[in-house]
């Protein structure tokens, strides 16, 4: 495929879901934006730059260049040079996730380079993906849980699980603002659409059932027990109120700590 001169190239950055968790004791901030041929997160906390924060970069719907982990400046910053933006094509979706030791902040964005448009509109926000990301290895767990036999690494086993669930919940919505953009920028069918809202509503309830069970098997445990493992004990009464009054679920919530 032929490239197009760079300075052609039109970027928009748009940074979707920035939502504090609770618990969070400084208000971390996680910015995304381009110059020229380059593109920058910026991280701070309080209004002031974090230097060492550790951020990983990943495709939600496809693998891109940018992907890796990665630890700011003393500027606060992770900056990626046109040697590793100059094969972006298209919208790229990306979540982007801090960790400070002492603050967690998930980002999910949208970089699009196109040599004559712009973004792609916002579209159906009831849409959905037929990506096979979100639910390539979680799915419903079959048995239930026992707890007679586990010990202190099992309990922060399931809670570990339990993040990386709820990181899966979070890129499937994000699939479904992604797959509203398409619809309305007429890039796939109202068919397409259809098949696609019903796989990806499939996998998130599938998500969301097996956190449920795990999350249950964790509340049978006292709150010394769990802090010992490593689990924040608001973080997870939160969840499951969340699950048991059905309401949504804040999907940029983590309950292991360090």
């Amino acid at each position: 495929m032929s490239k197009l001169p760079t300075a052609v190239f039109v970027f928009a950055i748009v940074v979707l879901g920035v939502v504090s968790l609770a618990g969070t004791a400084t208000a971390l901030s996680v910015t995304v934006a381009e110059e020229g041929s380059d593109i920058t997160i910026q991280v701070t906390e309080d209004g002031m730059p974090v230097d060492g924060a550790e951020v990983r970069v990943s495709g939600v719907t496809r693998e891109t260049p940018l992907d890796g982990e990665y630890t700011t400046t003393r500027d606060g910053e992770v900056r990626f040079r046109e040697a590793r933006t100059e094969d972006l094509e298209g919208v790229v979706h990306l979540r982007i996730t801090v960790d400070t030791g002492s603050s967690f902040r998930s980002v999910l964005t949208s970089v699009t380079r196109s040599p004559e448009e712009g973004p792609s509109p916002m579209g159906h926000r009831m849409s959905m993906s037929i990506q096979e990301s979100v639910a390539s290895t979680h799915g419903m767990v079959e048995s239930r849980l026992d707890t007679s036999d586990s010990d202190e690494d099992d309990v922060r086993a399931q809670a570990e699980e339990v993040d990386r669930i709820l990181e899966g919940l979070g890129d499937a919505e994000f699939e479904r603002e992604v797959l509203g953009r398409d619809l309305a920028a007429g890039e796939i069918s109202s068919s397409e659409f259809y098949l696609s809202a019903v796989e990806n509503a499939r996998k998130s309830s599938s998500l969301r059932s097996g956190m449920s069970v795990r999350v249950d098997y964790l509340s049978r445990y006292d709150d010394e027990t769990l802090r010992e493992s490593g689990v924040r004990v608001d973080e997870l009464d939160e969840l499951r109120q969340e699950i048991e009054g059905s309401r949504s679920v804040d999907t940029n919530r983590r309950i292991v700590g360090e």
